[in-house]
């Protein structure tokens, strides 16, 4: 027998994989571009209301579900796809930002 024949043939991950990862990059990178925008936001009356409320639905609306859309393309069992490192390094990004976040929320609520 020769290593050619004990060798398999490479295996192209599945496309779902491959467009489940690139999906969460492209939105990861929303998510980046609009926490800067909100970070540079005034405060205006009312107490800062309006940036309060702009701050909840980035965190429910963009910052979670591309956080679990993020997990599940880590979880996936066919995660060779040639963005799986991009993606591990991403959510480690995505998740150091959003504790940043959480702290300085929290010492500024708070104190």
């Amino acid at each position: 027998m020769s290593t050619a024949e004990n060798v398999a043939p490479r295996r192209r991950p599945p496309i779902l994989a491959q467009a489940l990862a690139a999906t969460y990059l492209l939105a990861l990178a929303g998510v980046l571009g609009t926490v800067f925008a909100l970070w540079r936001t005034y405060c205006e009356g009312f107490g800062c209301t309006g940036l309060g409320i702009a701050w909840m639905a980035w965190a429910a609306c963009l910052y979670l579900p591309t956080l679990a859309a993020g997990l599940w393309s880590r979880a996936c069992p066919s995660s060779l796809t040639p963005l799986a490192g991009a993606v591990r390094a991403c959510l480690v990004v995505q998740m150091l930002i959003g504790c940043a976040l959480a702290i300085r929320w929290a010492a500024h609520a708070f104190v």
